[in-house]
């Protein structure tokens, strides 16, 4: 594996650090995203699908960091695999975003919901103040009126 100074830095590393191979770039991913993004990676070499995913990394200090990656597979005249070109990109801060943005829209929804509840509880209870006021008015409109004069 050849890196350059920023695909060290994405993956909390150093060149005095890390060994270039794959199985240090498997140890550095993020253990909810690892099985998917080495099965996309080893079907993209076998010629499956294009290499085009995004996973999360751990550094060493904990921080967690979201990547875009793309790959494209160098063959050779047989159709085997024998280089992978691509790139990375930290998309930490969109992701983040995104997450919040989901969160944000979830509590909307909830504020949402309670507002149609309360709402219809006032429909409700206008309906029987409703009720209420036609009865009181019936029984107002029949009961004998008198004026005392004194």
């Amino acid at each position: 594996m050849v890196w350059d100074d920023r695909m060290f830095e994405l993956y909390g590393s150093s060149r005095n650090t890390f060994q270039s191979n794959i199985g240090a770039w498997k140890n550095c991913l993020h253990p909810d995203d690892k099985q998917r993004a080495i099965d996309e990676s080893n079907a993209a070499l076998a010629g499956e699908k294009e290499f085009d995913t995004t996973f999360r990394v751990l550094h060493p200090d904990g921080t967690v960091k979201y990547l875009k990656g793309d790959g494209m597979i160098i063959r050779d005249p047989n159709g085997k695999a024998i280089q992978m070109i691509g790139i990375n990109r930290d998309i930490t801060e969109s992701k983040l975003a995104e997450e919040e943005l989901r969160r944000s829209q979830h509590e909307l929804d909830s504020y949402r919901i309670e507002l149609e509840l309360q709402n219809e509880d006032l429909r409700n209870t206008q309906d029987e103040l409703e009720k209420s006021h036609r009865r009181y008015a019936d029984l107002y409109n029949f009961a004998p009126v008198a004026y005392l004069t004194v």
